[in-house]
């Protein structure tokens, strides 16, 4: 009849949503130093009110991050998708789990 009796949202679909419900149509991708251990994009909303950092570790082992909140905006909240949470609000400054996804939002 053209539905599906079970659909399950997986980790695929949770790392997939560190992106999309953050960073919209309009952000740019702006440049970010990042730690060697982690991959991390960063994006600026148009009218430059958000940044939107997202943080990969890929590796086998957690990693502390050290990230410094930028000047003129006020942390707003992060989410990390790893074995355990699925894009759950998470501390700024937690350690990112093995093989985690985790999306930091600052506002002005």
């Amino acid at each position: 009849d053209g539905f599906q009796a079970f659909l399950e949202n997986t980790k695929t679909y949770y790392a997939f949503k560190q992106y999309s419900a953050f960073i919209k149509p309009g952000y740019r991708r702006i440049e970010f130093d990042s730690p060697s251990n982690l991959q991390v994009s960063a994006f600026e909303s148009p009218d430059r009110s958000k940044l939107i950092i997202v943080m990969v570790n890929d590796t086998e082992e957690s990693q502390q991050i050290e990230i410094n909140q930028p000047i003129d905006f006020n942390f707003a909240g992060a989410w990390q998708t790893d074995e355990n949470l699925n894009c759950d609000a998470v501390k700024l400054r937690s350690p990112i789990s093995a093989k985690a996804v985790r999306t930091i939002v600052f506002e002005r």
